[in-house]
């Protein structure tokens, strides 16, 4: 999956930990240096996961 962020995205030093996103999630094939994504999210917030107590 491909996430597009809107906005300003997030900070690199958050960019590869575990992430509540929230958007619009969309099949459709795009090509990127690392592969090709199925789906596409047109992300409106995100932020770093935790877990409950």
């Amino acid at each position: 999956m491909l996430v597009k962020m809107k906005g300003r995205g997030v900070p690199l030093d958050v960019a590869f930990d575990a992430m509540w996103l929230q958007g619009t999630l969309k099949v459709s094939s795009q090509d990127t240096e690392y592969g090709t994504a199925g789906y596409v999210l047109e992300g409106d917030s995100a932020e770093v996961y935790t877990e409950a107590p």
